[in-house]
């Protein structure tokens, strides 16, 4: 029996920020997968009987790599169970779901985005300007210690 791999992002910490379906699918989880960012508040949403995996990365810092997390989460999702991908912030920006799934035979749902991260479709070069800018900044602030401008 196969679960699912379902992708949230946590916003930028407030748990009233959530859509309302990445909380219903996080109050329902068989496992979370989070990321170091997330907020507290936001982890004591999680249901006591879940599995927890702080699989979070901090400036190069990795307690884990991607293909480890990658893994887990289609391993845990081959297991039957509901597993939720926490990420902080917008979990669209890093993430690319053809590489995770590739050869696991888990199915990876995306629930709806909050409309002030949404853009145009028509917009699909600038959003990825904007992602390219957004993971370059990231890179730079951890190689430097200092947060990046925007």
């Amino acid at each position: 029996m196969n679960g699912k791999v379902y992708l949230v992002g946590a916003g930028p910490g407030d748990p009233e920020l959530l859509t309302v379906k990445g909380l219903r699918l996080l109050k329902t989880a068989d496992a979370v997968l989070h990321d170091d960012l997330v907020s507290p508040e936001i982890l004591k949403l999680i249901p006591t009987t879940a599995q927890v995996h702080n699989v979070g990365k901090r400036c190069g810092n990795k307690t884990i790599v991607q293909e480890e997390i990658n893994f887990l989460m289609v391993a845990l999702a081959q297991a039957g169970l509901r597993v939720i991908r926490l990420k902080s912030g917008d979990p669209l920006i890093f993430f690319v779901p053809a590489g995770l799934m590739r050869g696991g035979g888990a199915r990876v749902q995306l629930p709806a985005r909050s409309t002030a991260t949404m853009q145009p479709s028509s917009s699909k070069s600038c959003r990825d300007e904007n992602r390219q800018t957004s993971s370059t900044k990231a890179a730079k602030s951890c190689s430097t210690g200092k947060a990046a401008k925007r």
